[in-house]
C-alpha cells in the first residue's frame, strides 16, 4: 500500500483531556503504524458561553490554507474542525456543537430564545448543513451521533466506533459487588444520578474515576 500524507484536524480546549483527545491520538498512532506520514493540527476552541465567539472559531478553520502542503487526506473530527477546506476530506464526527442541537431548550442549554441567540444558532446549523457534505465520507463515533446528524441536519453518517486506548490489555476475571464509572465528571454525564441511586442499595459499592468540574459537587452528595 502506498504511503499517504494524512492530516488529522481537531480542536484543543486548554487543560481539558478526554475521549476526543484520546481518539485523535489513537487514530494518529494506528495510521502511523500502517506506514503513513501523519500529523495532527489543532486550533484552540472555547465552546462556552454559547455566543458569537463560536462563529469566529468556525471562521478560523475555514481560513486555514492547506494548499501548499501536498496533503493526500484530511480527517476532520469535532466541531468546527470539519469546516477546513481540502479536496480530499473525510470527517469522523465526534461532536457537532451540541448547544445548537440536542442541548437547546434543555437544562444543559446556553442559548436562549433571544433574537441574537437564535441568529447565532441558525448560523451554526446552516454551516453544518452546507459544509459537512463537502466530506467524501462522514463517519460518526457512535450510533447516537449519527442519529442526531440525521435528525437535525438530514445528513447520513456511518457509525464507526474507535477501539479503547488500551485495547488488548483489558480482561474480565470475575464479577464483584461494585459499579465502576470512568470518565470526565461533567454535568451532562449525569454521574450525580448514579450517586443518588446508591442510597437505595446496601449491597453495592460505586467507584468513580475521572477529573472534571463536577468533582466537588459529587463529593458533597456523597458526604
Amino acid at each position: 500500500m502506498k504511503s499517504k500524507k494524512i492530516l488529522i484536524c481537531g480542536v484543543h480546549v486548554p487543560f481539558v483531556y478526554g475521549g476526543s483527545e484520546i481518539a485523535v491520538e489513537s487514530l494518529r498512532d494506528a495510521l502511523t503504524k500502517r506506514g503513513h506520514e501523519v500529523d495532527v493540527m489543532k486550533l484552540p476552541f472555547k465552546g462556552s458561553p454559547a455566543n458569537e465567539g463560536i462563529i469566529r472559531h468556525a471562521l478560523m478553520w475555514r481560513l486555514v490554507d492547506l494548499s501548499d502542503r501536498n496533503i493526500d487526506l484530511v480527517i476532520a473530527t469535532n466541531f468546527p474542525s470539519y469546516l477546513v477546506k481540502h479536496h480530499n476530506k473525510v470527517t469522523w464526527l465526534y461532536h457537532q456543537y451540541r448547544q445548537a442541537y440536542d442541548k437547546y431548550g434543555t437544562e444543559y442549554g446556553e442559548f436562549t430564545g433571544s433574537q441574537k441567540d437564535t441568529r447565532i444558532r441558525e448560523m451554526i446549523i446552516n454551516m453544518d448543513n452546507a459544509i459537512l457534505p463537502e466530506s467524501k465520507k462522514i463517519f460518526t463515533n457512535s450510533k447516537n451521533t449519527a442519529e442526531r446528524l440525521k435528525r437535525f441536519n438530514n445528513i447520513e453518517g456511518i457509525p464507526l466506533y474507535h477501539l479503547p486506548r488500551y485495547f488488548g490489555r483489558y480482561r474480565c476475571d470475575s464479577y464483584d459487588d461494585y459499579i465502576l464509572s470512568v470518565g470526565r465528571l461533567e454535568k451532562i454525564k449525569r454521574i450525580d444520578y448514579l450517586v443518588e441511586a446508591m442510597k437505595y442499595t446496601n449491597r453495592l459499592r460505586c467507584l468513580i474515576v475521572g477529573p472534571g468540574p463536577e468533582k466537588e459537587k459529587l463529593q458533597g452528595i456523597i458526604e
